[in-house]
C-alpha cells in the first residue's frame, strides 16, 4: 500500500478526535473518563503521527498502531456510553 493511502487511512482513523466534546459531556466531574477524554486527542494525534513516520521502514508496526487507534476509539465510546461502570475518583 503506498504511503499516501496509509496517510488517508490515518486521517480517517483520527477523525473521532472531533468527538471529544461529546465524550467530555458524558463524563461526570469526578469520573476518570474525564481524564481519559482529555488525554485521548493527544494520544490519537501522537499515534497517527508515529504510524505515518514509521510506515516506510516498519509497516507492521504502523499497522499495529493503526489497530490500537481503532481499539482505543472503541474503548472510549464504550466508556462514554456506560458511565455507570466507572468508579468515581
Amino acid at each position: 500500500m503506498p504511503r499516501r493511502y496509509f496517510a488517508i487511512l490515518l486521517v480517517l482513523l483520527a477523525l473521532p478526535l472531533f468527538s471529544t466534546p461529546l465524550i467530555l459531556g458524558a463524563a461526570t466531574a469526578t469520573s476518570p473518563l474525564r481524564l481519559f477524554a482529555w488525554i485521548y486527542p493527544f494520544y490519537l494525534i501522537a499515534s497517527a503521527w508515529c504510524a505515518w513516520r514509521v510506515y516506510p521502514r516498519r509497516p507492521d508496526l504502523a499497522w499495529i498502531l493503526a489497530i490500537l487507534m481503532v481499539m482505543s476509539t472503541a474503548a472510549m465510546w464504550w466508556l462514554a456510553s456506560h458511565p455507570e461502570l466507572i468508579a468515581p475518583l
